[in-house]
């Protein structure tokens, strides 16, 4: 039941009945049956792109295998790298408050400075390993020690302000649960959804609170709606005003591609390869002043001017993405002696997020992406010393 296919697909057909059957009563506009056809379109397309991927063959370890497996990294090092980099990411939170960053005249401009700079790439850092401890903890929860350095991560991870940084790295140790502890996963999802909504309320609330305002409860509903759903509407446009008509979709795969080559060439070079353009905001509500600027992942990349070969294009683009999402997938669900944390934060940013927006444009996204290719093997013990090793 939860694999490639349900990941991508599952928020897609859970967000669009909400809106159109009761959402849209509380002034949301309904997603037209146009945008209904392209996102049906493009998932299949997406699902027949993997099937040259036979991913039945891929055997998955037992629990006990994954538990095995996992003692072959030297965890305990891992929990400490992070506790370190949560330690001097709330200092840096401490510094700011101290500094005033949180006051009501300057909460506004603290959002995201928390994850820039040093302290940013090694939070991204960070996030290629703490699946790992996280998920050592579910094996042995008497050990706290290990609890405690992924608590801090959330904590100052809470303190960018961003609502999708620290809503990532929660849907990133799902998916890390979902690969090697699938027991858990039903509790993990209550507990994924629950928090996310409280993690958003009160990254709102903080910012009222320090402002000294008060809000009406619905303003609150409004806002998570628009968040979880404002892309999917905001597809609308996509056959109407459209979303960058001045450029092809290969500019915009070059786009996703040059995502990281671009945070290394505008800081040398001030200079940015197939740059994204920020979407205008349009109203995606009766109400005129609820707006968005985002749009999926297919709507992104679906031609607005509709010519035949530019659909087929489409077509052709998003069955690449879907084979080479099943070959990572594969890869990672394998059975192995290894235990990955790249197929978490792909499946998260790279196939989940799709229908939130265009994660390919971000530096982030990537930059985690290459950690977890490479950090998890500087923690994997030599063959005799974990063979040796009774927990």
């Amino acid at each position: 039941m939860i694999n490639l296919i349900s990941v991508l697909s599952g928020p897609y057909w859970v967000l669009i009945p909400l809106n159109n059957l009761l959402v849209y009563k509380l002034g949301f506009l309904q997603i037209s049956d146009d945008v209904i056809l392209m996102l049906t379109v493009g998932l299949f397309c997406f699902f027949i792109g993997t099937l040259p991927v036979n991913n039945r063959c891929s055997v998955q370890n037992a629990e006990e295998e994954n538990r095995d497996n996992l003692l072959k990294y030297n965890v305990s090092w891992m929990a400490f790298v992070v506790f370190i980099i949560a330690l001097m990411g709330l200092l840096k939170l401490l510094s700011m408050f101290r500094s005033g960053a949180f006051d009501a005249v300057n909460v506004d401009e603290a959002e995201g400075v928390m994850g820039n700079g040093v302290v940013g790439h090694l939070m991204n850092f960070s996030y290629s390993i703490a699946p790992f401890v996280f998920l050592y903890w579910t094996f042995y929860p008497k050990k706290i020690q290990y609890l405690i350095p992924i608590l801090m991560l959330v904590v100052v991870t809470f303190g960018t302000l961003v609502k999708y940084n620290i809503i990532g790295l929660l849907v990133t140790i799902f998916m890390f649960m979902m690969v090697y502890r699938k027991s858990l996963v039903k509790k993990a999802l209550l507990f994924l959804v629950i928090f996310t909504v409280l993690i958003f309320v009160s990254n709102y609330a903080f910012t009222f609170f320090q402002k000294g305002a008060n809000v009406d409860s619905s303003f609150y509903v409004d806002h998570l709606w628009t968040y979880a759903s404002g892309s999917l509407i905001y597809d609308n446009y996509v056959f109407d005003t459209g979303v960058r008509r001045d450029v092809t979709i290969w500019y915009k795969l070059l786009t996703f591609v040059c995502a990281l080559p671009n945070m290394f060439l505008s800081k040398l070079y001030d200079i940015k390869l197939f740059p994204h353009e920020r979407q205008n905001d349009l109203p995606i509500a009766v109400n005129s002043e609820t707006t968005s600027n985002v749009v999926d992942a297919f709507g992104y990349i679906y031609p607005s001017y509709g010519y035949f070969y530019e659909i087929v294009c489409f077509c052709v683009v998003v069955m690449l993405i879907g084979f080479v999402s099943a070959l990572v997938y594969k890869q990672g669900i394998s059975k192995s002696d290894k235990i990955h944390s790249y197929l978490a934060i792909y499946l998260s940013y790279f196939v989940f997020f799709s229908f939130f927006g265009t994660f390919y444009i971000v530096s982030g996204p990537w930059e985690i992406m290459v950690y977890a290719l490479v950090t998890p093997q500087l923690f994997y013990k030599r063959k005799k010393k974990y063979l040796c090793k009774s927990e």
